[in-house]
């Protein structure tokens, strides 16, 4: 069974983050179990690429980790190392580059599409596709956002 790259990274994510931080791994599994809301057991279908992992829970995931590679093998730019990202990052601005990446790409197809030209299938394939992608994103940001928002009515709470 071939893994897909964001499963890839995302068990690779774990080992490193139990190594540097010198945890357990069944521990860091129960924490960012609890942090996602979802089971032990479904991490490890995650990590094993058995169960899609759900776009709602990649920033969570990046935060938890301090780093960008779940995103950038998202966008399939896993080429940088975790020792080459910053220590601290900010999971929505991080989703808006994707975002604006995308949009960029898809405009150049759009610009490419000569008004006499013909489309085959494949370009009309390509550009479905990046469409999709461009639509992920934007839900990954508003999942991201509706998060940030309940934490922040939940502190609320606390204070009043």
């Amino acid at each position: 069974m071939k893994v897909s790259p964001l499963a890839k990274a995302l068990d690779e994510e774990f080992t490193r983050v139990a190594q540097s931080e010198d945890v357990p791994m069944h521990d860091l599994v129960q924490e960012v179990a609890g942090l996602c809301g979802v089971s032990t057991r479904s991490l490890y279908n995650y990590r094993a690429g058995k169960w899609a992992i759900p776009a709602v829970i990649i920033p969570i995931l990046c935060e938890r980790f301090r780093s960008t590679v779940l995103l950038k093998s998202l966008s399939g730019n896993v080429a940088v190392s975790p020792d080459q990202l910053p220590t601290r990052i900010e999971a929505a601005e991080m989703i808006n580059h994707l975002i604006s990446e995308a949009l960029l790409h898809h405009s150049q197809l759009i610009k490419a599409l000569a008004p006499d030209a013909e489309i085959d299938i494949a370009e009309m394939r390509h550009l479905e596709e990046r469409t999709d992608r461009i639509i992920h994103h934007f839900r990954l940001l508003h999942s991201y956002a509706e998060r940030r928002y309940e934490q922040q009515a939940e502190i609320r709470r606390k204070k009043a």
